[in-house]
Parts: C-alpha cells; sequence; structure tokens
C-alpha cells in the first residue's frame, strides 16, 4: 500500500513538474525569441552601417631616379582615378603640398625627397590647385600600388550629420527596419546621434574600427550601434 502511494506520489510530482517547466517556458518564450530577434537586426544594421561608410582607400608609393634632380615641383601623369583627391607625404609621414587633377598629381619638394607616399581618396578634400608644375614622366618608378576599403572620419561625420538632418531619409537608405541609434568614440570622446529611444528594450554593440583621419593617418575608435 505504501509502495503505491508512493509511486502515485511520484508520478503526480513529475506532471506538476513538467507542467511547471511548460508554464515557464510560455512565459520566457517571447521575451527569448525578442532578444535573438533584436541580436539579429542588430547584426543587419552593423553590416549595412559599415559596408555604407566605407570608401576606397590607396595607397602608392613614387621612387625618383636617383640621379635626376627633383624641380621644385614635378607632376606625375595618370597615377590615380578620376575624382579622387590626394594627400602626399615623404618618407616621415610629413605631409608635402600637392594638389590632383583628373589622374594626375602634382607635388611641391625641396628637391632632396626621393620618395613619397600618394594617399588617394574621394573621401579626402580637394587641394589648392598648383599652376606651375613639370612633368617629370620617365624619371620615376611606382614602387606599389593598394587599394582597400577603409572607414574613413568624414564619412562617418557626415553619416551622423544625416541621421540628425533627416533621420527617416537615411534610415530607409539602409534599408535598416528598426529604430536605431549611432555613436562613435574616439580618443575618448563621443560622437552622437540625436536619438530618442521610443522603448525600454535597447539592444546595443560596440564594434571597434580601424578608421583614416582627414591627414590619412589610421586611428583607432570605436562604433556603438543602438536599435529598438
Amino acid at each position: 500500500m505504501n509502495k503505491k502511494a508512493s509511486h502515485v506520489g511520484m508520478v503526480l510530482s513529475f506532471v506538476i513538474f513538467i507542467t511547471f517547466l511548460m508554464l515557464l517556458y510560455t512565459v520566457l518564450e517571447p521575451g527569448i525569441s525578442q532578444q535573438e530577434n533584436k541580436e539579429y537586426f542588430l547584426e543587419i544594421a552593423q553590416q549595412k552601417i559599415v559596408s555604407y561608410l566605407n570608401s576606397n582607400f590607396t595607397t602608392t608609393t613614387i621612387r625618383v631616379n636617383e640621379e635626376f634632380e627633383m624641380p621644385e615641383c614635378g607632376e606625375i601623369k595618370q597615377i590615380i582615378s578620376p575624382r579622387e583627391n590626394v594627400i602626399v607625404k615623404d618618407l616621415s609621414e610629413d605631409i608635402l603640398e600637392a594638389s590632383s587633377e583628373n589622374t594626375n598629381v602634382k607635388i611641391k619638394s625641396t628637391g632632396s625627397e626621393k620618395r613619397f607616399k600618394i594617399y588617394s581618396s574621394e573621401k579626402f578634400e580637394k587641394n589648392s590647385e598648383i599652376e606651375t608644375c613639370e612633368n617629370i614622366e620617365g624619371n620615376y618608378e611606382v614602387g606599389s600600388t593598394n587599394t582597400e576599403q577603409q572607414i574613413f572620419e568624414k564619412s562617418i561625420l557626415s553619416f551622423i550629420e544625416d541621421y540628425n538632418k533627416n533621420y527617416l531619409e537615411l534610415k530607409n537608405k539602409l534599408g535598416i527596419g528598426e529604430d536605431f541609434g549611432f555613436i562613435f568614440e574616439r580618443n575618448n570622446t563621443e560622437i552622437s546621434t540625436n536619438f530618442e529611444a521610443r522603448s525600454t528594450n535597447i539592444y546595443s554593440k560596440e564594434v571597434p574600427i580601424l578608421y583614416i583621419d582627414s591627414d590619412a593617418n589610421a586611428k583607432f575608435g570605436v562604433i556603438k550601434i543602438k536599435i529598438w
């Protein structure tokens, strides 16, 4: 008799336990599903924003022949893509006066520089035009050219400005379905979009980035993306 009662008690306890688990799942499942959905949309938002911020960044090295006396201003023909602007540095990474026109680059130097790095991108500001310059074709060699996708500081700041001016237009252009906010951190300083979350369920993600500043320097920063 005691054994039978014990067996019934065990079955009853098991049924109660399973019922409790089912009720617990029913209560928690919507929240779990929502979190999984938000994390998925957060990942998609990150991919779209990073892709939007990326632009071509080209580095080209130039070596002037040792026996050639570099003029005060030398012009290198057909070295960049049209519509790109340039920043030119010597081997010490000092910025030299330079300008671009179509596919040509004009470089001013003291004459002692024999090697240059030409950084080109549509994201660089247009330099003042240098009028008189001597074509040095045949007196230099192109060492290497490397083009890669990089995030530019200018692109990030323009992104924040566009967000603050017309959030819905930018959101539609990116194809992001969820509402989102954006923060850019550099040198321990944050620049944020003017977002106001209309929900207490905010999901965020920090993305370490390497970005190119206005002087063609590579720097570390963080972008923070929030969705709700």
